[in-house]
């Protein structure tokens, strides 16, 4: 596959700031903790494969892998998209109302700007450093149970980060470790 795009948003981290005339010199969005957009011209060209196969009729694996490269005409990087996507998935329904989703995916790394700057009184602004910084990749591995009480109410249980891996999908966004969601659905039109 081969796309090109004009002025695709890119997500970046902004800068850590520091205001000398303010007192705390720092707001709580000020830490690397948001996020800006920079627009840029960007080529991609991937390369992907997905393999489902039914093994029975109620057992479905699957596998999808994406190898992209990217080009941009005025950035150093294409910030915040990984080269690398890897994906192994399997739904299993082992009765008319029991089901059984899980699946493991690995996204590779990603580079991001890293910045700091201080703003004075008068306005001036001075970066005291910026470079890129690659955020490392990262595996996840989520299950889920299904039980179909009827046509239209369910209960699920959900879990995931079982691995309880400590990664960042943004620069300086730790996600949380394992977590178990539960509740009901109703659907009512069908």
């Amino acid at each position: 596959n081969y796309a090109s795009a004009t002025n695709h948003a890119f997500f970046v981290s902004n800068p850590s700031s520091a205001f000398v005339s303010r007192t705390p010199t720092r707001r709580d969005f000020d830490y690397q903790n948001s996020f800006g957009v920079i627009y840029d011209d960007l080529d991609r060209f991937s390369i992907s494969a997905d393999l489902a196969y039914q093994i029975e009729t109620d057992f479905n694996v699957g596998f999808f892998g994406k190898f992209s490269s990217f080009s941009t005409s005025q950035l150093q990087e294409a910030y915040n998209l990984p080269e690398l996507e890897l994906k192994a998935y399997a739904d299993y329904n082992f009765t008319k109302n029991w089901n059984f989703s899980a699946s493991l995916f690995y996204i590779g790394e990603r580079q991001d700007i890293a910045s700091d700057v201080t703003v004075f009184p008068a306005g001036d602004v001075s970066v005291n450093q910026d470079q890129i910084q690659t955020i490392d990749g990262y595996l996840d591995l989520n299950a889920s149970v299904e039980y179909k009480i009827n046509d239209r109410l369910s209960a699920f249980v959900n879990a995931n980060n079982l691995l309880n891996a400590d990664y960042n999908r943004w620069q300086n966004f730790d996600v949380q470790g394992f977590q178990i969601l539960g509740g009901l659905t109703y659907q009512f039109d069908w």
